[in-house]
C-alpha cells in the first residue's frame, strides 16, 4: 500500500499524470521490480519479484540512467492495435510491462478457465522483423517464439542486457485480439527514446460495399475506413479511393486528422457501369504529408489497400420477398427484405422466399446456388460454421427456364428451407430452441450458358435470443438449524433457451439474516454461463445468527425469499419461498468475579488471595446464551472443610448448594461467601470446586484456589507522651508491639537522637514476634541535672522495622516528653581526704564536708539527719553523729557544705560502720 501511494505520487508530481489509473501504477510497480534469484520470474513464489520503488521511478544499469515512458488511458477497439516507435540501445537492457484492468467476468468458473474478457497482447518487433510475445520467458528474459498469453491481464517483456546488438527503430505493438473496448496501460524503460509519430494504417475492412457481387448500375453503399496505430495524433491528409480497372476515382477528400488509436470513416453510394472483377484501392496520405513510422517512406507501407469485386452483368436478378411476399420496390426495400427472422419458438426450420427475375431479352436457363447457414468469424472477416448443424433445401431444383423480361414466365418463385437438425420441440417442457445469433446465407444466380451473367445476394437470418429456464428446488422441507449454524437448500437451473445464458439469483430474509450463495459470501451471485441444456445448482445457505439476549427463540422461523432473473430476459422472474425453523439450543457459560473482576477459567485461573480470618465474596455469574429457559444446580466443594462458605441467592443463604433457574438470554449470579480461619498462615491455600451442574453429563467446572495473601503487618500502640521525673533511675514509658500479619516478624527498635544530657534506652526490645502474638516493650529515659519542668521537653520519635525476607514494614510514633517538677539531690564529700572518718579515737572526735546540690527542679528544703549503721544495717549507738547546720534550703543547681562530726563514746565497738546521711522533709527522705 505505501510503495503504491508513493508510486502514484510520482506519478502525479513528477510525470504530470493527473490522475493515474491503477493499471499503469500496478504497470510501473511490476517493471521496476526485482527478481529474487532462484527460480526465475515469473514464478509462482514471488509472481513478477520484489517490490523495488528506486528501480520503479528512478530506474539505472551499471550507474547509467534509463529513460521511463508512460501512456495510459488508450481505448483499442477489438482487432486492432497500437504501435509505439522506440531508438533503442539495447546494451542496456529493455523492460516493458502491459497492464489492463479487465471486464468482470463470472465468479463461478472454474480456476483453469480463461477469466480474460478482453485479450490484450504484447509483441516487440526488432530492426530486423523478429518478434518477441510477451510473457514468454525463459531464464527470466523473453525468448522468441512461443504463444501469445490469453490467461493474464498482465504481460512483460524483457530484454537481458548485451542480448541484442541491433541498434536502431524498435516497435512495441499492442493488439486487441478479441472482446469488448479495452483501455490500457504501458511502461517502457530502457536507453531509448519514444519516437512520438502517428501512423495511419488501411485494415482488411478499410473497402466495404453493401454488396459482395453488385450488378451493372445497381447503386450500392460504398464504406471507407483507416486507423490511426500510432502514438502521435495525425495532421490533416488527403486520401482516394480509386477503381483501377474503370480507371475512375470513386471517393476522395482530407481528413483533418485522426487521434492516436482513432478510427475515421466515410461512406458514400455508386454504380458500376462495366462487368467482371474491378479493382479498388483505396491510398491514404496520398501527398505524404504526414511523417508515418510506416508509410512509402519507411518501415511497411500501409497506407495503401487494394481489393477485387465482381460486378454481374445485368441479365438476372434474385430478389427476396418482403413479409408480406411481396417484391420490395425500392433497393431499401430490397435489402431490408434480405433480412430474416426466425421464430424459433414454434418452428425449427424457416421458409425464405425468393424470386428469381429475367431481365435479358431472351429464354436462358437460370442455375441456383446457394450457401448452407454460416455465422461471421469473431475477430476476422470471414464466415464459419455455425455450432448447430443445419440442412438446406429449395422447393424446386433448377435450372429454370425464363423467358424474356417482360413476357409471362420471366420469373419464377421459390422458397429456400433451412432446418435447424439440433431443434426439437416435441417436449414442451424441455424444447431445444435453434442458436441464436446472426446468420449469412449467399445465393447466387446465373445464366447456365453465361455464369458470367449473375447476381448475387446475401440473406441474413436473425435468431432472437430466448431466455427460457427450468428452476428446481430441493432440500427446503423441514430447513432448520441451531442459532450461530446454517441450513442450505439448492436451487437448479437448466438452461433451455437458445444461447449462453446467465442467471443471476438474489435471496432475502424477512429477519435481514445473513445468506450467501454458492461458494461467496454474497446474498446475490450470477450463475456460470450455461450453454444450451446445460444445468448447474446453486447452494443458499442460511445463517440463523447467534442467540443474543435469548433470541431467537426456539420454534422462531424465518422467511427467504429468492428470485432468479435473467438481464437478457426482463420477463424471467421466478421466485421461491422457504421458511427455516431455529432449533432448541441449551447453551450457558460461567463467570466467576470478585469486586466485578474477573478471576478466570479451568486453563487460566488467577489465585484469589485472602488475609488470615478474612471475610470476601466471589460472584458466581451464570449466563444462558441459549434460546430455551435452564435450570441447574450451584455446587460449592472446597478442599478444606474447615473454612467458612456460604452461598446466597435471591436474598436467601444456602449451605453449600442452591438450584438456580436461568431464562434465555439472562444470567443469575450466586453469591458465595468465603471466610478462612483465623489461625490460617502466609502460603496456605484452599482449592474451591465450583460447579454448575444440569445433569451429570452437562456441566461446567471452575476451579478456584483461595491463597493466604503473604501479609507482612505490624501495629505500635503507645502512650499519648512521655513522662519522666528528674533522678539517677530510669523513668519508663510502655509500647505494645503486636505483629498482626500473618508471617514471622523480625523486630528492630531505634528512637531518635536525644538532646545533650538526656539517657534513653529500651529496657526490654523484643527482636521477633510470631503472628497474631504482641509484647510489651519498656523505653526509659533519664533527663539531665536541673531539666526544667515541662509537657514538652522535645519529641522523641520511636520506630520499629519488620522484617520478613525482602519484605519490610516501618511502624513509629511521635510523643512529647513531659519533665514533671522533681526533688533530686546529691550528697558528695568534699574533704581532700578520700577516706577522712577512718581511724577515730575514742572520747574524741572527728569531722569532715560535705557538699549536698540541688540536682532536682525545685527547691531543695528539709532537716539533715545521720546515723551510724553496720553491715546489717542496723544502727549503732555511741558514736553521737551530728550535721552542722541541720537544715537547708538549696535552689536548683546550688550547693551547701555540711560539716559531719562524729565523737565515740568509749564503749563503742570498732567498726568499720557507715555513716548514713540524710535529707528529710516532712518527714519522709529526699
Amino acid at each position: 500500500g505505501g510503495l503504491a501511494a508513493l508510486t502514484r505520487e510520482f506519478l502525479r508530481e513528477q510525470v504530470g499524470i493527473q490522475s493515474p489509473s491503477a493499471s499503469l501504477i500496478k504497470a510501473a510497480m511490476i517493471n521496476g521490480a526485482n527478481d529474487l534469484g532462484t527460480p526465475d520470474i515469473p514464478n509462482y513464489q514471488e509472481g513478477w519479484g520484489q517490490l523495488n520503488l528506486q528501480n520503479t521511478v528512478m530506474p539505472t544499469y551499471q550507474g547509467n540512467s534509463l529513460a521511463t515512458f508512460y501512456d495510459d488511458g488508450k481505448t483499442l477497439q477489438p482487432s486492432f492495435g497500437l504501435l509505439y516507435e522506440l531508438d533503442l540501445d539495447p546494451a542496456n537492457g529493455l523492460d516493458i510491462t502491459l497492464a489492463w484492468n479487465d471486464e468482470s467476468g463470472s465468479a463461478n468458473s472454474l480456476q483453469t478457465d480463461a477469466k480474460l474478457i478482453n485479450d490484450l497482447d504484447l509483441v516487440l518487433i526488432d530492426p530486423d522483423g523478429n518478434q518477441l510475445l510477451g510473457n514468454n520467458f525463459n531464464a527470466g528474459y523473453s525468448v522468441a517464439g512461443g504463444i501469445s498469453d490469453s490467461l493474464n491481464n498482465v504481460e512483460r517483456i524483457s530484454l537481458a542486457p548485451n542480448s541484442a546488438t541491433n541498434s536502431g527503430q524498435w516497435l512495441v505493438k499492442v493488439m486487441h485480439r478479441g472482446g469488448v473496448n479495452q483501455d490500457f496501460s504501458i511502461v517502457i524503460t530502457g536507453d531509448a527514446a519514444l519516437v512520438s509519430r502517428p501512423d495511419i494504417i488501411a485494415f482488411p475492412e478499410s473497402i466495404l460495399l453493401s454488396s459482395i457481387a453488385p450488378l451493372q448500375n445497381d447503386v450500392v453503399s460504398v464504406r471507407v475506413s483507416w486507423m490511426n496505430q500510432g502514438t502521435a495524433d495525425a495532421g490533416a491528409f488527403d486520401w482516394k479511393l480509386e477503381d483501377l480497372t474503370e480507371g475512375t476515382t470513386l471517393m476522395q477528400g482530407q481528413s483533418n486528422g485522426v487521434s492516436s488509436s482513432g478510427i475515421e470513416t466515410e461512406i458514400t453510394t455508386r454504380t458500376f457501369s462495366t462487368t467482371g472483377i474491378h479493382t479498388l484501392k483505396l491510398s491514404l496520405d496520398i501527398n505524404n504529408a504526414l511523417d508515418e513510422m510506416n508509410d512509402e517512406s519507411s518501415g511497411i507501407n500501409n497506407n495503401v489497400l487494394e481489393m477485387d469485386i465482381e460486378v454481374t452483368a445485368l441479365g438476372v436478378r434474385v430478389i427476396p420477398l418482403d413479409e408480406s411476399g411481396n417484391l420490395p420496390a425500392s433497393e431499401a426495400d430490397r435489402q431490408q427484405a434480405a433480412i430474416n427472422s426466425f421464430d424459433v419458438r414454434n418452428s425449427t426450420d424457416i421458409d425464405i422466399p425468393i424470386t428469381i427475375q429475367n431481365e435479358g431479352t431472351g429464354t436462358e436457363m437460370v442455375t441456383l446456388t446457394y450457401t448452407n447457414v454460416q455465422e461471421q468469424h469473431p475477430v476476422f472477416n470471414y464466415f464459419i460454421a455455425p455450432e448447430d448443424s443445419w440442412q438446406k433445401s429449395v422447393s424446386q431444383t433448377g435450372p429454370y427456364q425464363l423467358s424474356p423480361q417482360g413476357q409471362q414466365g420471366d420469373s419464377i418463385q421459390v422458397t429456400l428451407n433451412f432446418d435447424n437438425l439440433n431443434s426439437n420441440l416435441d417436449d414442451p417442457s424441455n424444447p431445444r430452441y435453434a442458436r441464436s445469433g446472426i446468420f449469412y446465407v449467399d445465393v447466387t444466380v446465373a445464366y447456365e450458358t453465361q455464369p458470367t451473367v449473375s447476381h448475387s445476394v446475401r440473406l441474413t437470418i436473425i435468431i432472437d435470443e430466448v431466455d427460457d429456464v427450468k428452476i428446481v428446488v430441493s432440500g427446503t422441507t423441514g430447513l432448520s438449524a441451531l442459532p450461530g449454524d446454517s441450513a442450505s437448500f439448492a436451487i437448479s437451473a437448466l438452461n433451455i433457451g437458445n444461447s449462453e445464458a446467465q442467471y443471476s439469483v438474489a435471496c432475502s430474509s424477512v429477519n435481514l439474516w445473513q445468506i450467501m450463495l454458492g461458494n461467496s459470501n454474497s446474498s446475490s451471485l450470477d450463475f456460470e454461463p450455461l450453454d444450451i441444456g446445460n444445468y448447474l445448482s446453486m447452494p443458499v445457505r442460511i445463517f440463523v445468527p447467534p442467540v443474543s439476549q435469548g433470541s431467537p427463540i426456539a420454534g422462531f422461523t424465518d422467511t427467504v425469499e429468492c428470485f432468479v432473473t435473467s438481464s437478457t430476459d426482463p420477463n424471467l422472474n421466478y421466485s421461491q419461498t422457504v421458511s427455516i425453523a431455529v432449533e432448541e439450543l441449551s447453551d450457558y457459560t460461567t463467570n466467576l468475579q470478585k469486586s466485578g473482576l474477573d478471576i478466570g477459567t479451568n486453563l487460566q485461573v488467577n489465585d484469589v488471595l485472602i488475609d488470615s480470618g478474612e471475610e470476601i465474596t466471589l460472584e458466581y455469574a451464570i449466563i444462558n446464551e441459549g434460546n430455551i429457559d435452564i435450570s441447574l444446580d450451584v455446587i460449592v466443594q472446597p478442599a478444606n472443610p474447615s473454612w467458612y462458605v456460604d452461598l446466597v441467592y435471591d436474598g436467601l443463604f444456602y449451605n453449600t448448594e442452591v438450584r438456580v433457574t436461568v431464562a434465555a438470554g439472562q444470567e443469575k449470579v450466586v453469591e458465595i461467601i468465603i471466610a478462612s480461619p483465623e489461625s490460617s498462615l502466609e502460603g496456605e491455600f484452599n482449592l474451591f470446586n465450583i460447579k454448575a451442574e444440569v445433569s451429570n453429563f452437562d456441566y461446567v467446572t471452575n476451579n478456584t484456589r483461595l491463597v493466604i495473601v503473604e501479609k507482612l503487618s505490624i501495629d505500635l500502640t503507645s502512650p499519648e507522651k512521655i513522662i519522666c521525673e528528674l533522678s539517677e533511675d530510669f523513668s519508663y514509658s510502655e509500647f505494645v508491639i503486636t505483629n498482626d500479619g500473618n508471617s514471622v516478624a523480625q523486630l528492630e527498635w531505634s528512637y531518635s537522637l536525644p538532646p545533650d544530657g538526656w539517657t534513653v534506652g529500651f529496657a526490654n526490645p523484643a527482636t521477633q514476634l510470631d503472628p497474631r502474638q504482641n509484647q510489651t516493650v519498656k523505653l526509659g529515659l533519664i533527663p539531665p541535672s536541673n531539666a526544667q519542668v515541662t509537657d514538652s521537653a522535645y519529641k522523641i520519635s520511636i520506630t520499629v522495622t519488620a522484617t520478613n525476607g525482602d519484605r519490610q514494614v516501618v511502624q513509629s510514633a511521635i510523643l512529647d516528653v513531659e519533665v514533671l517538677p522533681s526533688i533530686y539531690g546529691n550528697i558528695s564529700l568534699s574533704d581532700e581526704i578520700l577516706q577522712p572518718l577512718i581511724g577515730i579515737p575514742k572520747e574524741s572526735s572527728q569531722s569532715t564536708t560535705i557538699t549536698i546540690r540541688n540536682d532536682g527542679n525545685i527547691q531543695l528544703s528539709g532537716d539533715l539527719t545521720a546515723i551510724i549503721i553496720n553491715n546489717q544495717g542496723e544502727i549503732i549507738s555511741g558514736w553521737r553523729p551530728s550535721v552542722s547546720p541541720s537544715s537547708v534550703s538549696i535552689s536548683p543547681g546550688e550547693t551547701t557544705s555540711i560539716k559531719v562530726t562524729l565523737s565515740p563514746n568509749d564503749d563503742v565497738e570498732r567498726g568499720p560502720y557507715d555513716l548514713v546521711i540524710s535529707l528529710s522533709s516532712q518527714g519522709e527522705v529526699i
